[in-house]
């Protein structure tokens, strides 16, 4: 279904009735484990579904999210400007988000900075920030 639901997005990343990162499709920690040390590497991403390049970003990576299951925690925050967060949510945009979007930050299970973009990453850096965040451990 990720395959699928990517490929849609890449045919139509203007489309914001297209979610970038659906529940559906990807299972979504709590934001406020990306604030304390864990078992595992976090993923953070910070989208908007109105913005084309988030959702060209989301058909490269949600892939890899998904096929990266249990072995990590992935927080989607949406920082569209008509979004609403809650209060762990905005505890996690404070130290980590750049103000730009799309924007990726994985954690090490201590929750050390492994890789941050400030822009559109690639499904291929994604998965190579996710070995080293593995090692990390």
């Amino acid at each position: 279904r990720a395959h699928e639901h990517a490929a849609s997005l890449k045919r139509s990343p203007g489309n914001a009735t297209l979610r970038g990162y659906p529940r559906s499709i990807l299972t979504r920690a709590d934001p406020s484990v990306a604030l304390e040390p864990g078992s595992k590497p976090v993923v953070i991403v910070f989208y908007d579904d109105a913005s084309r390049i988030s959702n060209l970003q989301a058909s490269d990576i949600l892939p890899v999210l998904v096929e990266a299951g249990d072995a990590v925690d992935v927080v989607a925050i949406d920082v569209g400007a008509d979004a609403t967060r809650t209060e762990d949510e905005r505890r996690v945009v404070r130290p980590y988000y750049p103000g730009t979007v799309p924007a990726t930050v994985v954690l090490s299970a201590r929750r050390g900075p492994v890789k941050l973009w400030f822009q559109r990453t690639s499904a291929s850096a994604l998965t190579k920030a996710l070995q080293e965040a593995q090692s990390r451990r």
